[in-house]
This record gives structure tokens, sequence and C-alpha cells, in this order.
């Protein structure tokens, strides 16, 4: 759904900024529909048929419309908690927490233990997660950031 968004934007971007700056409190009450609805229509056993296979979908498109309307009105008092910086820290160290995160949190048998260190404990593996996702990011992920910046800056710009 993200990528949808991210084209869409590409495609259409004016059309969808002017539409959701203009109905912002839209754009989140059906977000946050699109994630509740499916979780309490299974919760209660009712629409099982369409909620269990659809409701990944619907969660994903929820969480899009949502980051539409904070990227187009992060001054919403919903969306302002967004901007501190323990979760802007958070953010900027994401793609390294997701990809860490299933090695601490994965239970203790699939590694072929018998018994759980503990920083594969909850809620140890939580701190355990952000300090590795957080030196990844440093000492991998940065110094691959700047290569790539160093390379796009010394490639030919086309001038078409």
């Amino acid at each position: 759904m993200g990528c949808l968004l991210a084209v869409s934007m590409a495609y259409i971007g004016p059309q969808i900024e002017s539409f959701a700056k203009k109905n912002p409190l839209f754009l989140t009450l059906a977000g946050v529909a699109l994630i509740a609805g499916p979780l309490v229509a299974t919760r209660l056993m009712i629409f099982n048929s369409l909620t269990i296979p659809l409701s990944v979908t619907c969660n994903a498109a929820g969480i899009a419309l949502l980051i539409l309307a904070s990227m187009m009105r992060p001054d919403m008092l919903l969306f302002r908690w967004l901007e501190w910086k323990p979760i802007t820290v958070i953010g900027v160290a994401s793609y390294s927490i997701y990809l860490w995160q299933e090695l601490f949190c994965t239970h203790y048998t699939i590694y072929g233990l018998k018994q759980a260190p503990w920083f594969l404990t909850l809620p140890y593996w939580i701190p355990a997660t952000l300090f590795t996702a957080f030196l990844s990011y440093r000492f991998i992920e940065m110094p691959f950031i700047g290569i790539k910046k160093a390379v796009s800056n010394k490639s030919p710009r086309s001038h078409s």
C-alpha cells in the first residue's frame, strides 16, 4: 500500500495533496476505520469470510491513509507526537529495527535452545533489538548512505 501511495503521488500527487489537505479528518477517520473495523468484526465473529482474508489489506490501506494525512497535516493534534525526538530517532532507525527484531523476538526453540537467554525473553528482547539496530544503523547503514551520496555526487547529471 505504501508503494501504491508513492506511485500515485508520482502520477497524481497534486490532486492527492489537494484532497488530503482539505480532508485530513476524513482520511484519518477512514484510516482508523480500515484498521479497527476488521479487528472488531473478527473479534465479534461477523463478516469473517471478508475480514479474515482482507484484514491485512485493510490495515495496510488504513496505515497508508494515516501516513498521507500525517504528511499533509503534521500540525493536526493526532500527529504531533510523531515529531517527538524519541519517536523521530526510532523512525530513522526503523529499517534496522525491522531487520533485527526477528532475531530477538523469535521463540528460543527455533534456535535449538532448551532455555531462553535473558535477551530473548520479553521485555528484554526489546532493548536488545533497539541496541543492535542502532549499532547496525550507525556502523553499517550510515557508511553505505555516505558511499551512496558520494557516488551520486560524482556521477554526471543528464541535462535533457
